[in-house]
């Protein structure tokens, strides 16, 4: 749903307003991070605001001129299109899943740090006793 422009009479700018409903609020809350990064170009004259009640992604621009609105409502217009055609085409979100990160290939067969008295200590293994030098680590 948008709001007609209109022109504020407290601040002498013009406003628009757009509400977007999404299927759920976590498709909103996705379409608003895809689309705050996209800072207006311009230094001055226009500002954009977005945030998210429930599934509805909420947009409100204040601009000193109706060119300058147009053209930052038809290039966020243009944005908001690829990111719903995008979430179309992935279909809707997961939940993410939760799954234990596999081992850097550095650390790979490594042994586990162990708590000690000191701190944490890495066990040394028995037939290389220059390890845990090597490598700053003290010996149990």
């Amino acid at each position: 749903m948008a709001t007609d422009g209109e022109l504020n009479p407290e601040t002498g700018k013009l406003e628009f307003s757009l509400d977007v409903p999404f299927p759920s609020s976590r498709e909103a809350i996705i379409a608003l991070r895809s689309l705050s990064p996209d800072r207006e170009p311009r230094k001055g004259g226009i500002s954009k605001a977005l945030s998210v009640s429930g599934s509805t992604l909420s947009v409100r621009w204040s601009a000193d001129e109706a060119r300058i609105l147009r053209v930052s409502v038809n290039s966020f217009l243009d944005h908001l299109s690829l990111v719903v055609e995008t979430m179309e085409a992935f279909g809707p979100p997961r939940r993410p899943v939760t799954r234990p990160a596999p081992p850097h290939p550095r650390t790979a067969g490594l042994p586990l740090p162990v708590p000690s008295s000191i701190g944490w200590s890495f066990p040394t293994p028995s037939s290389g006793a220059t390890f845990g030098r090597k490598h700053g680590l003290k010996k149990n």
